[in-house]
């Protein structure tokens, strides 16, 4: 019975035993003629880290299967084989044209796994994906552009473009994948300078999330993190984003001083500001005549505060942190 020989493939494919042997039974099942017996075994070998090239043909049969299941998974498991790299991309190329959207999305997500100049090859039949129809389609598309990484920067425009998808998943995707392209930061900063303004919060967070990760050469976007951190929602996101820069150029200190005098801004953004002009010292001196007003006006619990911003920026604390 079909449900037996599921099973016992399962069961088999639990089992730690000789690698060939369990391929090579995984195999003869291949020609079985319930589907559900052949996509359990393509379950199987798709979980190998590489097949053997004498998969090659019966693989490929799968392909052809009238079954979208059974397409998906033979898409997967073919581009664990080392070899015929040139055959296999075809392949790939073929399956990314399915009418199916699951193959689809299996063929784009396979293709990433290519490597080399077969992965280029298909960097542009993936590129026409991103204007699929289906947002699960053009998230595959994404993620297999992000994983073949720099060889796939040509496609960094048609991606960016996907930050303004209708749908926030879409948007989603594009905001933390694009730096895998390593552009140039004059690129990036832009679009996700934008992301954070985004009506979507978990596209928001990526994008926080992404320029944190480029450190100091995130400080243009410095301004749209500060207000970002004054949203309740978004101060996790962009408060850590901020202690990754560490930094912020010269047109954050009127922002700045905005937050410090702001009395609702709360007690952890307000110090933040004042830690962000004191370290960038003389760059800050604009900020003295207002930290001058506010420690005159000051009660004490901000007094040293004010005080020490005032020393640093003015260059009389050099040697402290």
């Amino acid at each position: 019975l079909p449900e037996s020989r599921v099973a016992l493939i399962q069961a088999v494919g639990s089992l730690e035993q000789n690698r060939t042997k369990l391929i090579d039974y995984l195999a003869t099942n291949l020609n079985q003629p319930s589907h559900e017996v052949r996509e359990t075994a393509l379950r199987e070998l798709g979980n190998f880290k590489s097949l053997p090239v004498s998969l090659h043909k019966s693989l490929s049969e799968q392909l052809r299967d009238e079954r979208k299941d059974v397409r998906g998974l033979a898409v997967q498991a073919i581009v664990l084989i080392q070899s015929k790299r040139d055959e296999t991309a075809q392949l790939v190329v073929e399956a990314i044209g399915d009418e199916s959207h699951y193959v689809r999305e299996q063929a784009l997500l396979a293709a990433a796994n290519l490597g080399g100049d077969s992965a280029r090859v298909v960097v542009e039949v993936i590129q026409d994906q991103l204007n699929d129809d289906s947002p699960s389609v053009k998230i595959a598309a994404i993620e297999s552009l992000a994983r073949i990484g720099a060889d796939a920067r040509s496609t960094f425009d048609a991606m960016a473009e996907l930050s303004l998808d209708a749908d926030a998943s879409v948007r989603q995707t594009a905001v933390k994948s694009l730096r895998s392209l390593k552009p140039e930061t004059e690129r990036l900063l832009p679009i996700l300078i934008r992301a954070v303004e985004d009506g979507e919060w978990e596209v928001r967070r990526h994008a926080a999330q992404e320029l944190g990760e480029m450190e100091e050469a995130a400080a243009p976007a410095v301004p749209a993190l500060l207000n970002m951190l004054r949203q309740d929602d978004d101060s996790d996101a962009a408060r850590q984003a901020l202690r990754e820069i560490n930094t912020a150029g010269d047109e954050a200190v009127p922002l700045l001083l905005e937050i410090v005098q702001d009395d609702d801004a709360g007690r952890r953004s307000r110090y933040y500001a004042l830690y962000l002009l004191r370290k960038m010292g003389p760059r800050a001196k604009a900020a003295i005549p207002v930290l001058r007003t506010l420690l005159e006006e000051s009660d004490g619990r901000y007094r040293e505060y004010y005080e020490r911003a005032i020393r640093e920026i003015e260059g009389e604390d050099e040697d402290e942190e």
